[in-house]
């Protein structure tokens, strides 16, 4: 995935992330995220049917929003999550945010759907963070 802030590749999971496309004026980007059956993220949850866990989709939230605004995010806060179809291996999620606020702590509002079936949503709170923690 190309990126214009270096952090985002430090992560695993952003390896699963590609066709990344962002608007800034309408402060919006979308990606498609796609985990291999041996993504690491799999490994136990669960043996008989891989799901990716929902920490895990929150994260790809994140970096798409790190992506969005060239800086590093750290969470605050979320509101309105909801969960409503899971992700298996090697299945294509498409997933969008939108910047909604940045007075204060930095408002992020996220869908993931998979063939236009809502898979989750909800609004993130970031802050951003100044140097490494």
């Amino acid at each position: 995935m190309p990126s214009s802030y270096a952090n985002i590749t430090a992560s695993p999971l952003a390896g699963c992330l590609t066709d990344l496309r962002v608007d800034r004026r309408a402060a919006t980007a979308t990606a498609q995220l796609c985990c291999p059956a041996d993504f690491p993220g799999f490994a136990g949850h669960f043996p008989d049917q891989p799901v990716l866990p929902a920490v895990l989709q929150l994260l790809a939230v994140r970096l798409l929003a790190e992506y969005l605004l060239e800086t590093p995010l750290a969470p605050v806060n979320a509101d309105r999550l909801k969960f409503k179809g899971m992700v298996g291996p090697d299945e294509t999620v498409n997933l969008r945010v939108t910047m909604r606020d940045q007075s204060g702590p930095l408002k992020v509002e996220f869908s993931l759907d998979k063939a236009g079936a809502p898979i989750a949503s909800g609004t993130l709170l970031f802050r951003r963070v100044e140097k490494e923690e």
